[in-house]
């Protein structure tokens, strides 16, 4: 039951949230601009839905290589802090032998 009342309130609070930004003269504009490219996209995604297809499937695949290079990057970062934290542990261990 609370699940149905969580989500309900985010759906509520979604369409008054987009109520009110429609104050806004250039939030209007905007879009009115972005519903205008979708139903005209829409219009050619019906009248040739291959090219929906191949659309779908390039943008998947482009998705595919930023998340795996964003990944590799991470990896990359993380093995390089990983390797500064291993420099200062054994900088902090040297010094800790010396006191001893």
């Amino acid at each position: 039951m609370r699940k149905n009342k969580l989500m309900a309130g985010i759906a509520i609070g979604a369409v008054v949230g987009a109520a009110l930004s429609m104050f806004d003269k250039e939030t209007r504009e905007q879009a009115t601009s972005c519903l205008k490219k979708a139903k005209t996209q829409t219009q050619v995604y019906v009248k040739h839905p291959s090219q929906a297809a191949r659309d779908a499937r390039t943008t998947f695949e482009n998705t595919v290589q930023t998340i795996d290079r964003t990944t590799t990057e991470a990896m990359s970062v993380l093995t390089k802090l990983e390797g500064y934290l291993g420099d200062t542990d054994s900088q902090q261990n040297g010094q800790a032998d010396e006191r001893l």
